[in-house]
C-alpha cells in the first residue's frame, strides 16, 4: 500500500491516545487536542514510513519532520494553536530520541512502539485509494 500524507494523518489522529502522550501532557490530553504530547513518537513514525530528518525545537520541545525531499511535516503542530512561530531549530537523531536519559523518563520507546503498531495495524486495513 502506498502511504501519502493524508492518510498517515487520518491515521495518526485515530491512533494518538493519552498513553501514547508525553507523561507530562497526559493530564490536559483530550479528543480535542489529540496532537498533544505526541510529537516525538509521531516524528518516529513519520520517519520510519517517509524518511528524512527528525527536526528538534528546544524553546517548545518540539520535534517534527523534514522529508527526504525537503518538505516540511510538522503533523503535532496543532497542540500549539495557530500562533506557533518556530524560528530556531537543530536537527535531532533517533538515537536521542530513543535511547538519551530523557527519552527513557519520558518512556518515548514505550510510546513509540504503541503508536507504530497501533499506526500498523491501520494502515492494514485502510482500503487503497
Amino acid at each position: 500500500m502506498h502511504v501519502n500524507i493524508d492518510i498517515l494523518k487520518d491515521v495518526l489522529l485515530q491512533s494518538w491516545s493519552r498513553n501514547t502522550s508525553y507523561p507530562k501532557a497526559k493530564g490536559k490530553w483530550n479528543q480535542n487536542n489529540p496532537a498533544l504530547g505526541q510529537c516525538a513518537v509521531t516524528s518516529l513514525v513519520v520517519q520510519d514510513i517517509f524518511g528524512g530528518r527528525i527536526i528538534y525545537n528546544k524553546d517548545f520541545h518540539h520535534y517534527w519532520n523534514i522529508l527526504r525531499d525537503g518538505t516540511v511535516l510538522d503533523l503535532t503542530k496543532d497542540q500549539f494553536g495557530d500562533d506557533l512561530k518556530i524560528d530556531r531549530y537543530e536537527v535531532s537523531s533517533r538515537n536521542h530520541l530513543l535511547k538519551s536519559s530523557a527519552a527513557i523518563r519520558a518512556k518515548t520507546p514505550e510510546r513509540y512502539a504503541m503508536l507504530k503498531q497501533r499506526v500498523a495495524q491501520l494502515l492494514l486495513i485502510k482500503p487503497e485509494e
